[in-house]
């Protein structure tokens, strides 16, 4: 059974959910930018780099919800881990969408199937999480069916951006396996 969170507690666990959240979104604007635009020097330490934040906002999550205990109900622990875990995948396809013109592009298909994924799943465990422990994310407070499918757009035209992003070189060099 998950004890309830008193006031501050949930205040602070919907700004530490709704900044996960928030970050997740500005990786699918904006990190997406970066990959395909080879903006910074190395895309891939900015992904690493933006990585840890998410995480450090699930770390802060793990903490406010552990209170003072010497451990987490079993509902949040899956929670959490499975929030962890998602997160890793969203992380490791990005990653590999920063080298997306060096990577076969089977391994571009996946890595944007696992992101559409990782992305679906952080939003809904995220959401069952806050519920959970009796808070009410502000995240969704200006959220729309609109902006919900510009991003479900954005993730459904991925793999072909990244592929059109490739140059004829790219693409003789590492079109399979």
């Amino acid at each position: 059974m998950i004890r309830s969170l008193n006031a501050e507690n949930q205040s602070a666990l919907d700004g530490s959910l709704t900044q996960l959240l928030a970050g997740v979104h500005g990786g699918i604007d904006f990190w997406t930018v970066v990959c395909i635009g080879q903006i910074p020097p190395d895309p891939c330490a900015f992904v690493l780099k933006q990585s840890e934040r998410l995480e450090s906002f699930l770390a802060e999550a793990r903490s406010l919800l552990l209170d003072g205990q010497t451990k987490l109900s079993d509902s949040n622990r899956q929670l959490l881990d499975s929030l962890g875990s998602r997160l890793k995948e969203f992380k490791d396809a990005f990653v590999l969408l920063a080298r997306h013109r060096t990577v076969p592009v089977e391994n571009v298909r996946t890595a944007t199937e696992a992101l559409s994924s990782a992305y679906q799943a952080i939003r809904e465990t995220a959401r069952e999480l806050a519920e959970a422990n009796g808070v009410r994310l502000s995240f969704w407070n200006s959220w729309t069916a609109e902006r919900q499918q510009n991003y479900q757009g954005m993730l459904s035209t991925l793999f072909t951006e990244f592929c059109n992003n490739r140059t004829p070189k790219d693409i003789a060099t590492h079109s399979t396996n």
